[in-house]
């Protein structure tokens, strides 16, 4: 069954050949993989955010970069998987400038909603690991055809807002902090953190059907691609709240 995740819905796993792998993934594998990538996005992250400190003015510019250059990783990676320990890698650091940027910019406005948004990111994830794990959230076709149509939406929806935003018509409701604002950005949350779900069924699957080693690799990429969109979803959604106090 394959994820939701757009970065896993390539099933790379499923297309290997018998003879061509020596050693399988495995789960410590996938974890030792995923914590290195985490550390490369803290490290970059923390790294920009003392730049900005110095050079406020960047702050649009690194973000734009760091924006561009993750999308264009993502989408290499995507397509050629096996390239993830260095594409992979390189994404991270992108995308830690992005997350450095907006959460200075974040931490600057509303105090404290940074750390905030941290620890809920991590919350979700190992409540959510914690119910799979447990097989109380299960992956039916229902399931996945309900997240990967609900995940399209919200692409169509940015990717409207973004075209809108060119002639000065953004949609409102994507950063707008009214109610219907606050409820868009609350299902986006939800439907970031239940990727979290499809994914660990098809790390799974990828294990039982002993997936190559460079498999790992792809695996981990492709969790941090679901953490960096739920954490940023997450302190879009705090910001919003904090805005009507």
């Amino acid at each position: 069954m394959p994820s939701n995740n757009p970065v896993l819905r390539r099933a790379p796993f499923s297309t290997v050949q018998p003879g061509e792998m020596t050693e399988p993934m495995t789960l410590n594998g996938v974890i030792l993989r995923t914590f290195f990538l985490f550390v490369l996005v803290v490290a970059s992250a923390a790294t920009t955010w003392t730049f900005l400190l110095n050079r406020p003015e960047a702050l649009s510019g690194t973000i734009l970069i760091g924006a561009i250059g993750g999308l264009g990783c993502a989408l290499f990676t995507t397509f050629k998987p096996r390239t993830a320990p260095i594409s992979g890698s390189i994404y991270c650091l992108f995308e830690g400038a992005v997350i450095g940027g907006i959460t200075l910019y974040a931490e600057a406005r509303y105090p404290g909603v940074a750390f905030q948004a941290v620890c809920l990111t991590f919350a979700v994830l190992f409540a959510l690991l914690g119910l799979y794990s447990f097989r109380i959230i299960r992956v039916s076709q229902t399931f996945q055809s309900l997240i990967v149509s609900a995940t399209i939406g919200i692409a169509l929806v940015y990717g409207l807002n973004m075209l809108f935003s060119i002639f000065h018509m953004p949609l409102g409701f994507v950063s707008g902090s009214g109610t219907f604002g606050i409820l868009f950005s609350l299902f986006v949350v939800i439907i970031a953190a239940l990727n979290l779900i499809l994914d660990f069924q098809f790390i799974e699957q990828g294990i039982e059907n002993r997936a190559p080693k460079w498999a790992e690799w792809y695996a981990g990429f492709s969790l941090m691609v679901t953490l960096i969109w739920l954490y940023l979803e997450i302190l879009r959604l705090l910001m919003k709240l904090a805005r009507r106090r």
